[in-house]
Parts: structure tokens; C-alpha cells; sequence
């Protein structure tokens, strides 16, 4: 008999170690997932100064253009006519309706002759 039981010992040994193996993988499932929480992507708020000059040249080009016709008309009207009348896009609303600040209610500012 005690050979039988020698004869067996290897096998229970790799039974334990399956069992065991298979425990160890069923308590890692077990184990709750934590994910790690992604930053907020970064908003691209900052312009850089190029745009901040594009922009500039383009108001002084608006107030230019603006500057060529008769104050009593330019100034009686709403932006949007003073963009038809210039024939501007929509886009360009803020820009033109910042010249037409400068031009109609006098706040030029000092770089601007």
C-alpha cells in the first residue's frame, strides 16, 4: 500500500497546483477593474500671437475701408449693413463691428492714424 500512495503523491501534488492556480485566476476576476480616470482634454484657448496680429490687420483694414465713406452714413447704420455695404462675410462681424467702435464713437485707439 505504501507504494500506491508514493505512486500518487506527483499527482495530487499537480492537482493541488492546478486547483491553486485556478483559484488565484478566479480571485484576480473577482477583483473589482479600477480604472484610471483620463484628465480632461486641454481646450486650445490660448491663440498665439500671430493670430492676435491677423486679427488686428484685419480690423485696421475694415476701419480703413470704413474710414472712405461719409461719417453720416457709415455711422447710421447697423454692422451687419455696414458688412453688406462692404461687401463682407458674416465672420467678420466682430472685427468690423470693432471698427465701426472706432470710427463712429470715436475710440480710436492710439496706433491708429
Amino acid at each position: 500500500n505504501a507504494e500506491y500512495g508514493e505512486n500518487y503523491q506527483p499527482l495530487i501534488m499537480k492537482i493541488s497546483l492546478v486547483v491553486c492556480l485556478c483559484l488565484v485566476a478566479a480571485a484576480t476576476l473577482a477583483l473589482p477593474v479600477m480604472e484610471k480616470e483620463e484628465a480632461p482634454p486641454q481646450l486650445a484657448l490660448q491663440a498665439s500671437f500671430d493670430d492676435y496680429m491677423g486679427y488686428l490687420e484685419t480690423v485696421i483694414k475694415i476701419y480703413y475701408k470704413i474710414q472712405q465713406i461719409k461719417y453720416e452714413i457709415i455711422c447710421n447704420k447697423s454692422v451687419g449693413e455696414v458688412l453688406e455695404m462692404l461687401g463682407l462675410p458674416e465672420i467678420v462681424e466682430s472685427m468690423a463691428q470693432l471698427a465701426w467702435m472706432w470710427r463712429c464713437e470715436n475710440k480710436k485707439p492710439w496706433y491708429i492714424q
